[in-house]
């Protein structure tokens, strides 16, 4: 059996030098299917709906080819998972990885690529064991 993993990050790994507040997160989330084409097609189907009459989200996805969650409200957002969810949940999976930046240590944060690799090869490594 195959799984598809696909994976959108949100915020910075900062370096040590750099200043965080109480509330700088690094999140990771991984959608995780054994059923590709499905989940791509009722991903795209939620999209279409979502730019269904507003010009500026279909700009965006145009010039962009993609359309960033943060310019999206949440009960927007709502049209895409709940397109996904009620379509694909029988082999579908979701993961989400939180870093919270203030407790992370400065020889961690050091090669933020290194950390995004360390994080999600710790959350395969669980995802995995299951």
């Amino acid at each position: 059996m195959n799984l598809y993993i696909y994976i959108d990050e949100s915020g910075i790994i900062p370096k040590p030098e750099t200043k965080v507040s109480d509330n700088d997160n690094f999140i990771m989330a991984a959608i995780i299917t054994t059923e590709q084409h499905k989940l791509k097609r009722h991903f795209r189907k939620g999209i279409k709906n979502l730019i269904n009459g507003n010009d500026k989200y279909a700009k965006e996805l145009n010039e962009n080819s993609e359309i960033k969650g943060s310019h999206i409200p949440e009960n927007k957002k709502t049209i895409v998972f709940e397109k996904i969810f009620n379509n694909c949940a029988d082999y579908t999976e979701i993961g989400i990885i939180q870093l919270h930046n203030k407790y992370a240590d400065d020889k961690f944060k050091l090669v933020p690529a290194r950390s995004f690799n360390y994080l999600l090869w710790k959350f395969l490594i669980r995802y995995y064991s299951k």
